[in-house]
């Protein structure tokens, strides 16, 4: 027999991917629409029952879904070996079914805050609004970091021209993410977490473009300190170099450079948002209304502009500043069993 709840509770499947932080903002939403007005807040109620059951739905799937189509005594060795032949061209045509399902888990918890901000933002007082938004875009937020991290370390472990070794700790890294629904960044990585997280609440001013202001903002709002000390270290690389001030002002070396050419030809000693030429421009996070949006197109602007760079071998950076300190992670973690508690245990990853 199967008892169906009633249709004014909420109920999280077993398989579900929220953790429990998550299913407390979940529920504190849930109450909020059922004090709307009118019943205004029932629709969304609905709607918000039916994405925790379709997550639910697809949590069950990713749990139930095999990690590798290989039999043998170490299928993960076996996954880890067949990914480690493949390269930038080939590698997600190598990708086991489980972490397609998860890449589209986690695009989906995106899609649902998503659809809880629009609901919540149409019918809850305002006064409740400004209390949940803030919850609900940290929720979008966490699971970016997620998709984020993929994209780091897939760069990472398709790339011929880094080390075998550093290579498949990046695979492996990327199998514990594939392995479970609730994986959080925060868990693994928080170096990362807390540099994507300071940084979305920075605002660019520019200035003289040495990035003074940006750095003291990014470490005071909560940047892991590590991120910054990779870069600030003794005789970092000019690329390196590069990729930081890319990351700090969410534009392309290129157009720094053409910036800068722009104030010395205009005799300008620091400059601001507004005296941007047309066709001139950073991305300040601050400032899209979508922290998904914003956030992933922070990170793969920097990112294709560096691989272009690789191809055509010209001036600038071959990555973004998160593969660089990523990079420098995964060289000092010890070989073997990929966990939360070994990843921690680094202190410095330069």
């Amino acid at each position: 027999m199967i008892l169906v709840p009633p249709p004014n509770t909420l109920v999280f499947d077993s398989a579900s991917p929220f953790d429990q932080e998550e299913r407390a903002c979940i529920r504190d939403v849930w109450r909020a629409l059922g004090t709307a007005e009118a019943d205004a807040g029932e629709a969304p109620r609905q709607t918000l029952r039916q994405g925790v059951r379709l997550l639910g739905a697809m949590g069950r799937l990713l749990r139930d879904c095999p990690m590798s189509g290989t039999e043998g005594p170490d299928p993960h060795q076996d996954l880890t070996h067949r990914l480690l032949g493949g390269d930038a061209a080939t590698f997600e045509i190598l990708l086991p079914t489980r972490a397609l399902v998860s890449r589209t888990l986690v695009m989906a918890e995106v899609n649902f805050y998503r659809t809880l901000v629009d609901q919540c933002s149409k019918v809850l007082a305002a006064e409740i609004l400004e209390e949940l938004l803030p919850k609900l875009t940290r929720r979008v937020c966490v699971c970016l970091y997620t998709r984020l991290l993929e994209e780091v370390l897939t760069h990472i472990a398709s790339d011929r021209s880094v080390r075998s070794d550093v290579r498949e700790k990046a695979v492996l890294a990327l199998l514990e993410i594939w392995d479970r629904a609730t994986y959080r960044v925060i868990r693994f990585f928080p170096l990362l977490e807390a540099t994507w997280e300071a940084r979305r609440r920075v605002r660019v001013a520019l200035g003289t473009l040495a990035g003074t202001h940006e750095v003291f903002s990014l470490l005071a709002e909560g940047c892991d300190a590590r991120f910054v000390d990779y870069f600030m270290r003794t005789k970092p690389s000019e690329e390196e170099q590069q990729a930081f001030r890319e990351f700090l002002f969410g534009s392309t070396t290129e157009a720094l450079q053409k910036l800068e050419a722009h104030m010395r030809a205009t005799g300008c000693d620091s400059i601001d948002n507004s005296q941007l030429e047309s066709g001139m421009q950073v991305l300040d996070l601050g400032d899209s209304s979508d922290p998904a949006t914003g956030l992933y197109s922070f990170f793969l602007a920097r990112h294709i502009r560096a691989q272009a760079r690789r191809l055509e071998q010209s001036p600038g950076p071959k990555r973004t500043a998160e593969e660089y300190v990523m990079l420098a992670y995964l060289r000092r973690m010890p070989t073997g069993r990929f966990s939360s508690r070994r990843c921690q245990a680094i202190k410095d990853p330069s």
